[in-house]
């Protein structure tokens, strides 16, 4: 019997601990990190996201913000060596790269003036960022014809009134 139980423990033991690195290493959305921020708090979470706006660097650290697919914008605070390795930010026109953190997340951090924010223990880079200009929409040259057809319009119409009250 105790030799039946061993066995299924050492066939059911790899099983468990590889259905726990999954749960472990799966990432969660900014939006689920500010609406149960609670039961987050001070736990171990992976995340993934576009870097934006600006490195921010602080000594030997630096704060990157990123945003997933919510347009959820979240603080990381890691490692100046961490944030050396993004090469691009994403801003209008620009995609930047995409990282995948894992690190501890604080709702109201002490060390950094209660901001909701991510302190990385590791960091990776998914994918490379790249421009990414929006196409011009459809409608917008025939609009930019009649609009400038419709100045030269005005101020024709405008000219020739200063012309008739000039003459008098």
């Amino acid at each position: 019997m105790k030799l039946r139980l061993s066995f299924l423990l050492v066939l059911l033991l790899p099983v468990l601990l590889t259905v726990n690195a999954q749960a472990a290493s799966a990432a969660v959305t900014s939006a689920e990190l500010i609406e149960k921020a609670a039961d987050y708090d001070g736990r171990t979470v992976t995340i993934e996201g576009e870097a934006v706006g600006s490195i921010l660097p602080r000594g030997e650290y630096a704060w990157v913000n990123i945003t997933d697919q919510n347009n959820s914008a979240i603080g990381i605070f890691m490692k100046a060596s961490d944030a050396a390795q993004i090469k691009m930010l994403g801003c209008y026109g620009l995609t930047g790269d995409r990282i995948r953190v894992t690190g501890t997340f604080y709702r109201a951090c002490a060390e950094h003036g209660g901001d909701l924010d991510i302190h990385a223990a590791r960091v990776t880079l998914v994918s490379a960022g790249h421009a990414s200009i929006p196409a011009t929409p459809a409608w917008l040259p025939p609009l930019a014809v009649v609009s400038a057809v419709l100045a030269a319009g005005f101020c024709t119409i405008a000219v020739l009134r200063v012309r008739r009250y000039n003459a008098f």
